[in-house]
């Protein structure tokens, strides 16, 4: 009976140590974010790449050496404050990032918001 209740304590504190998904985490904190909206506006074409517009992303952000040499782990869709967006986890010389990306377009013009986080 001991043994059972000691596996049992055992693989509840393993889930509880489990890691966070960052792009959980983000969506979650932004959530309550007013100011989300808040981001940077790349130039890019429509048929832009998540690779292309995740690098342009990084520049803007200024993690130049994390612009050109990165690789992308997850890319999975998500809502916030009513939009659509596509999250990445990139993994960079510089650590692990969540970037945010979303097509916009208005009238004629068309172009990508990018938001970059540090993963903690």
């Amino acid at each position: 009976m001991n043994a059972i209740a000691l596996s049992f304590l055992t693989l509840i504190m393993l889930a509880g140590c489990s890691r966070k998904d960052p792009i959980d985490v983000v969506v979650n904190k932004e959530s309550k974010n007013g100011m989300f909206r808040n981001g940077f506006f790349a130039d890019f074409p429509e048929s832009a790449t998540v690779t292309q517009a995740v690098s342009g992303a990084l520049l803007a952000k200024g993690v130049v050496p994390a612009a050109t040499n990165f690789t992308i782990t997850t890319i999975r869709q998500v809502r916030l404050h009513g939009g659509d967006y596509t999250a990445v986890v990139a993994d960079t010389r510089l650590g692990r990032k969540v970037v945010l990306l979303r097509l916009e377009v208005v009238k004629t013009n068309t172009f990508w918001w990018t938001r970059v986080y540090d993963i903690e």
